[in-house]
């Protein structure tokens, strides 16, 4: 077996806990020293999905372009697990690319995000199309992820990207 398909997962891991740490952790922090603030001010469901935008998608996205695209070609995560990404062709990745490979990777996670605006406004919460369709595109990637063994992951496909071992 590579060490892709443990390699990518733990990178991805670590990316995201730098991410909670910068995104989500404020986000706690200013909620529960400023006794619910911006929270309770929300008062429509698109308050709370341009704040989650603005205060978690853009920066997550912004990481994973931006640093996938650099001379680096990796994040923090793929640099601790001494990995890369290249276009196709062996090639340091566009913008282009950065951005559709980014897209494709966080779509379930802008699908739960818009899935999750009526659960925080509903009395009775339920379960709705947008979080099942977020969760079955998680089980589809990683099953395409477990079959290609960790060499090539869906939002791989599209930008003609890989990440390879540095």
């Amino acid at each position: 077996m590579n060490g892709l398909i443990i390699k990518r997962p733990l990178a991805y891991f670590i990316d995201f806990l730098i991410m909670w740490c910068a995104c989500l952790l404020p986000q706690l922090i200013t909620y529960k020293v400023f006794d619910g603030v911006p929270f309770k001010y929300f008062t429509q469901p698109y308050h709370i999905y341009f704040w989650v935008l603005s205060t978690v998608s853009v920066p997550i996205w912004l990481y994973f372009i931006l640093q996938e695209m650099s001379a680096r070609q990796s994040t923090i995560g793929k640099r601790l697990m001494h990995l890369k990404v290249i276009g196709n062709a062996n090639e340091k990745i566009s913008i282009k690319q950065s951005f559709t490979r980014t897209f494709v990777k966080l779509l379930p996670w802008e699908i739960t995000h818009i899935g999750l605006v009526p659960i925080y406004f509903s009395v009775n919460p339920e379960v709705n199309l947008f979080l099942y369709l977020a969760n079955g595109l998680i089980v589809i990637y990683i099953i395409y992820f477990i079959i290609k063994k960790g060499e090539v992951a869906i939002h791989d496909l599209l930008p003609g990207t890989k990440v390879v071992l540095d």
